[in-house]
């Protein structure tokens, strides 16, 4: 959804032609693997552990989303040959940007799911 609305507000108009479904398509896969290949083997750990509630289950979410923001950026730079190659540095803004994604995906699991809030 960020991919779509962000743009369309900040230009003031429809930025996209025939790109809008390869961009969410791609999103989508993206968003699916870091979920399964990080956020559940995290849950499942929690849950072992005794401790799966809300506050343990946003924080492991938002580091979660450091790694596979991390991951994803380096790929993508592989696949791209761009600046984010393997070898480019990884800031604090995509550190920040990745801790906010992974945040707010664990929030959403987490209301769905009913994890405990305690």
């Amino acid at each position: 959804m960020i991919v779509v609305v962000v743009p369309i507000v900040g230009s003031g108009t429809w930025p996209f032609h025939y790109e809008l479904p390869v961009i969410v398509s791609f999103a989508v896969i993206v968003s699916y693997v870091g979920f399964f290949t990080v956020g559940l083997p995290l849950i499942y750990v929690l849950r072992r552990a005794g401790y799966l509630n809300f506050p343990t289950l946003v924080v492991g979410g938002a580091l979660a989303g450091v790694a596979v923001f991390f991951a994803f950026t380096k790929v993508l730079g592989f696949l791209l040959t761009s600046s984010a190659s393997p070898s480019a540095s990884f800031g604090a803004l995509q550190l920040v940007w990745g801790a906010v994604l992974g945040f707010g995906v664990a929030c959403l699991f987490g209301l769905i799911a009913r994890v405990p809030l305690e």
